[in-house]
């Protein structure tokens, strides 16, 4: 799983092509639900376990371009290049259907809330993770296990 060094460099490149002419991309912010109470209740290598789990349920779900950031704690970042708003919508939908599927080792299914966003959204990197951020935090306090898009 890349990290959120690797992952802002890979967003500036992909900013840098889009300004350029290049395709459209969006983003997915995804925020494990739930996940302090694993930590607090198994502690935390079980807590490490649950997070290995789900970085490899989400590199094994995703297409050969897209790329997989932990970006931070519980929170994952996936950059979606040569994806608009509707294929990122989607992605996303697809994407939690199977995060639903998994059984991690505590024998629970995994649930993620999910914001996404997309170039064609916002006027820089910043407001476009921002903006999957945001629908993220919202998605979360709707009902859990839910995608935010536009």
């Amino acid at each position: 799983m890349f990290n959120r060094t690797y992952g802002n460099q890979r967003l500036a490149e992909e900013w840098e092509l889009y300004l350029r002419g290049g395709p459209q991309f969006s983003i997915l912010f995804l925020d494990l639900d739930g996940f302090k109470q694993v930590n607090d209740s198994f502690g935390h290598e079980m807590g490490d376990r649950v997070l290995m789990e789900f970085s490899k349920l989400l590199r094994s779900s995703l297409r050969a371009t897209d790329v997989a950031i932990r970006w931070g704690g519980d929170e994952f970042l996936v950059i979606l290049p040569d994806t608009d708003e509707q294929e990122a919508a989607s992605i996303s939908r697809r994407l939690s259907s199977q995060i639903q599927s998994c059984i991690t080792s505590l024998g629970k299914p995994v649930t993620a809330s999910i914001g996404a966003s997309s170039v064609s959204e916002v006027n820089s990197v910043q407001q476009l993770v921002d903006l999957a951020d945001q629908r993220t935090y919202l998605a979360k306090t709707r009902k859990k296990n839910h995608i935010m898009e536009q």
